[in-house]
């Protein structure tokens, strides 16, 4: 018997029922695959409290545990319990249930977890991955401003089959710096405050969702230095940005041998190219526009690995 305040949503591929209200998820009416309920404190390891933060992830259970925010308990990639802390800003909360802690379900899931932005452009999926402020999602908020698709923000699951991966979207929502949501024509008044620990704002979209997952056809890896051009990966390479970029070692947790096999099975798919960050963020618009270019050339090229790809150089 479902309790009558259950919330149900729909995100990541996944019907949700929760205890909690979720305004960042789309409402679901379909069955549910994950619950979140609320527990007591007496349900946590004594180790979790006493080491804050806590992170311990297998494929069976994880406890993520917080000081501010509250402890989260996911079992088996169907259940997270929520222990709050006392006075816990509910935004915080659900900052991390919708992000980091449906990642660690989704990675009990079997599915791979990008650390990245994702956006389709002409109908299959461009994977922008990185560290944390590397630009991921102010590259894919002006994409989307240019009228391409999105599916995901920060946490892009993938389920990768004999011949293909596809991406599944999560909810319309980024985060992303007053300054770029500027550049990407985004008002002051569209944004939202996360939480006080959040320096980024919410921006909630409003068209060009993509509601169904999409094929994965290149991954792009951010970075700070080198030259201005688009450089294919090695494979050897490429297995490291991916590793180093997916659940759980993203997350400084050891991964297994099915996390490393889905790495080296996606880089032997799936083209990655490293690509030069916009210098100044007032370049972004003009740095989406010839990277829209490159995508489609690219997938013009018969297909091929990354590393017989040769550099594309960024041409005005």
């Amino acid at each position: 018997m479902l309790k009558a305040s259950m919330f149900s949503y729909h995100a990541y591929g996944l019907g949700i029922l929760s205890e909690l209200a979720l305004p960042e998820l789309l409402v679901g009416q379909g069955p549910a695959d994950v619950e979140i309920c609320l527990a007591s404190i007496d349900q946590v390891p004594q180790e979790a409290l006493l080491n804050r933060p806590f992170l311990r992830v297998t494929r069976d259970e994880a406890i993520l545990s917080l000081p501010v925010a509250g402890t989260f308990i996911i079992r088996g990639g169907r259940q997270i319990q929520v222990i709050p802390e006392n006075g816990a800003d509910e935004r915080l909360l659900r900052r991390y249930l919708c992000g980091t802690v449906m990642g660690i379900l989704l990675h009990q899931r079997g599915l791979l977890i990008l650390h990245a932005s994702v956006i389709s452009v002409d109908g299959q999926a461009s994977a922008f991955l990185g560290a944390q402020g590397s630009g991921k999602s102010s590259i894919a908020t002006i994409l989307h401003a240019r009228g391409h698709g999105f599916l995901c923000d920060d946490v892009g699951p993938l389920k990768i089959g004999a011949d293909a991966a596809l991406v599944y979207p999560s909810f319309p929502q980024v985060k992303i710096s007053l300054e770029a949501a500027g550049a990407a024509g985004v008002s002051r008044q569209a944004l939202a405050e996360l939480d006080r620990f959040e320096d980024k704002l919410g921006y909630r979209l409003s068209h060009n969702i993509v509601p169904e997952p999409k094929t994965l056809r290149e991954i792009f890896v951010i970075s700070p230095f080198g030259e201005p051009g688009v450089g294919p990966l090695k494979q050897q390479e490429a297995v490291l940005e991916l590793v180093r970029h997916t659940f759980p070692t993203r997350l400084g947790q050891p991964g297994d041998r099915k996390h490393l096999l889905s790495c080296i099975q996606l880089a032997r798919q799936i083209p990655l190219f490293r690509l030069p960050r916009a210098r100044v963020v007032a370049e972004l618009p003009e740095f989406a526009r010839r990277l829209e270019g490159i995508v489609r050339n690219l997938r013009k090229a018969p297909a091929a690995p990354s590393w017989s790809v040769p550099t594309i150089v960024f041409q005005a």
